[in-house]
């Protein structure tokens, strides 16, 4: 019987080596050790991983916890991207942590035992530490990712500091009209926290569509007079003068694209192979995207 390890590098290959970028186009997948990615930039995920290395980089794939052949996305992470590696042995794991340029940061968790699923987990693992180690990335600040966890401290300072004082009114409200009623009481608390906590997610993704608000009024109205006239040189134009940059990786990867497109119709291919390489997107539908107009790029200049 095969085990999980033979499945998953069997549908890996298939599903993204074959339809992926030319970097990993020749990935030999022979060393695939099975993980969880525990942080993305800093927040919690937990999500079951697979990760293999070569000598240019370091490929992640996430899978389904319940489906074997299920693979959710997929990253790979050039190590010319990546000015950090920090690598923690404790007793049965290796905590892995990439510190990249541009300010994103990972955590993976590496089993150290094999297991019946994955009966070459410690060779695999001894091979892959030892190219991380070989890399010699030893930079792990970077003040585009410290700004990140100064601000994530402040909005659970806030939080905090909030939910105190809805449960203290909470309290006060509860005990002036109900004060005989226990269970009444802790019904209003929870409710209140619950109250407490979609209202501040519902602030949080409202202050997060705004930093891209100017942006994409912008962006909306270059795309809608794109779909009208079709003309590339239009549209090229415009994204090259654009008064509002984008701010967040969803909106510069939206931005990258129709850049991409547009020089790619205006028959300067290579530039729009260097957008496409800078999209970077766990969405499969995006990346899916992504390869076939490079692939189509590609086939064109090879004629």
């Amino acid at each position: 019987m095969r085990t999980r390890e033979e499945l998953l590098k069997d549908i890996i290959e298939q599903e993204v080596i074959v339809h992926a970028t030319e970097e990993l186009a020749d990935f030999s997948l022979n060393h695939p050790v099975s993980g969880y990615l525990k942080k993305t930039n800093g927040e919690n995920a937990v999500l079951d991983c697979v990760l293999d290395v070569n000598e240019d980089g370091i490929l992640a794939v996430l899978i389904s916890s319940f489906r074997t052949d299920k693979i959710k996305a997929y990253q790979y992470f050039p190590f010319t991207d990546i000015q950090g590696i920090k690598i923690k042995k404790g007793i049965l794991h290796y905590h892995i942590r990439l510190q990249f340029k541009d300010g994103k940061n990972y955590v993976f968790q590496v089993m150290k035992r094999r297991t019946k699923h994955f009966p070459n987990q410690v060779q695999h693992l001894e091979y892959m530490v030892s190219v991380l180690h070989g890399q010699h990335l030893t930079d792990m600040d970077n003040h585009l990712y410290q700004k990140k966890v100064i601000r994530d401290k402040i909005f659970a300072a806030i939080y905090i500091v909030t939910l105190l004082l809805v449960e203290i009114i909470a309290l006060f409200f509860s005990y002036n009209y109900n004060s005989n009623n226990m269970f009444l009481t802790i019904g209003i608390v929870i409710l209140a926290a619950i109250i407490h906590f979609i209202l501040c997610i519902a602030v949080s993704l409202y202050l997060d569509k705004r930093k891209d608000k100017h942006f994409m009024r912008e962006y909306n109205q270059f795309m809608k007079r794109y779909s009208e006239t079709e003309s590339a040189e239009v549209l090229l134009n415009s994204l090259t003068n654009m008064e509002n940059p984008p701010k967040t990786t969803q909106a510069a990867n939206a931005f990258s694209f129709s850049m991409s497109t547009a020089l790619y119709k205006t028959n300067r291919k290579e530039e729009a192979l260097f957008y496409l390489d800078k999209i970077k997107t766990p969405d499969k539908e995006f990346q899916k995207a992504v390869e076939e107009q490079k692939a189509r790029i590609k086939d064109e200049m090879g004629k």
